[in-house]
């Protein structure tokens, strides 16, 4: 047997005789053809056999097997694809309220999947009317979850969302108004002399006055109303 060759990207010869091996009379050589997909795509290859002075060849073909997702994120405006490690943007939301998308997962592949986890982390972010995990996903099948945004600040956040063993971004907006309040006080001192006809100065009086400065700042992403300032006087303390 002069040589065995094998070709092809996902195939690959396992045990093969060195070249010019001699088979003894009632005597078999065996060897593996061994077929590794990368994905479920069809994979062809090829093998060559010479032996005797005589060339064969032969064609290899595979198809791969196992599930694979598709994910998806719907709106009332749409549904949009989702790449793995991609970014999901739920709407923005005001403080105290909740915004939300669906998100749409799956199973285009040529055999069931199991999904064992579905969380998301990241201040405000929940999920909601998700399937009990762990989770089989038959072929062609779809399971659908709700990912809400509820604020408790203004400003940007971000999260992440996890489904079986993919990882995906997501972000969305806290609104409305944030005001703070600085207080600034300072002080102010008067003098006066009073002086009588050959008289030296007296000790001079003073007067001063207590001013406050109040400074309320909106840092939120929208504006507001103060409705009124008012100043009442102190309660006297008991005697």
């Amino acid at each position: 047997m002069q040589s065995i060759t094998v070709g092809g990207v996902n195939f690959a010869g396992v045990g093969i005789p060195l070249p010019n091996t001699t088979v003894d009379a009632n005597r078999t050589v065996q060897f593996t053809v061994q077929f590794t997909p990368k994905s479920l795509d069809a994979s062809v290859g090829s093998m060559t056999i010479t032996a005797a002075g005589a060339t064969s060849n032969f064609s290899l073909s595979g198809n791969g097997t196992g599930a694979q997702f598709s994910y998806a994120v719907s709106t009332p405006d749409g549904s949009t694809p989702l790449n793995i490690g991609g970014l999901v943007t739920v709407p923005d939301a005001v403080v105290g309220e909740k915004s939300s998308v669906t998100v749409r997962v799956r199973n285009t592949g040529n055999a069931d999947a199991r999904i064992a986890t579905l969380a998301v982390n990241g201040t405000g972010y929940t999920i909601t009317d998700a399937p009990l995990i762990p989770v089989t996903v038959p072929i062609g099948v779809q399971i659908a979850f709700t990912l809400n945004f509820a604020p408790t600040t203004t400003g940007r956040a971000a999260g992440r969302l996890r489904i079986g063993g993919d990882d995906f971004e997501v972000a969305s907006n806290g609104l409305g108004a944030a005001l703070t309040l600085q207080l600034r006080r300072f002080r102010l001192a008067h003098h006066h002399h009073l002086r009588r006809h050959g008289q030296l100065p007296p000790r001079p009086h003073r007067r001063e006055s207590n001013n406050v400065t109040f400074t309320i700042t909106n840092s939120g992403t929208s504006p507001t109303t103060v409705n009124s300032i008012g100043l009442t006087a102190a309660s006297p303390s008991p005697p």
